[in-house]
């Protein structure tokens, strides 16, 4: 008896993104898994308190899901006490830093104003 091995694609991952090497064998190689650079946020004795993550699925063409999964930004935040202002300034950045790295995933042009923060 013969098993058909299906090849797995060679194509590169988003820019900035990271994959498991077993990432399309895992999905019979239909898509892969993808994520960004963990971003934390640490209390002064280096505990972790808050971290952003993004991550996506991409195809074997290359192209990213936007429909059914789309990349997204994943936030955790572990400081049960809340965070100081600091911490809170810390996470706002980490949070435009990783909307920007989805929309670069996207090529989405960002175009929030004023205006639509409000909405």
């Amino acid at each position: 008896m013969t098993t058909a091995t299906t090849q797995q694609p060679d194509i590169p991952l988003p820019a900035g993104a990271m994959a498991d090497a077993e990432s399309w064998g895992f999905w019979d190689n239909q898509f892969r898994i993808f994520h960004g650079a963990d971003r934390v946020v640490s209390d002064p004795a280096g505990n972790k308190v808050a971290e952003v993550q993004t991550g996506g699925i991409q195809f074997p063409d290359g192209s990213i899901d936007q429909i059914e999964c789309p990349p997204r930004v994943d936030v955790y935040v572990h400081a049960d006490d809340g965070l100081t202002a600091d911490q809170a300034r810390e996470l706002a950045l980490l949070l435009a830093l990783t909307a920007d790295e989805v929309d670069r995933w996207t090529r989405h042009v960002a175009t929030t104003d004023s205006a639509e923060v409000a909405r």
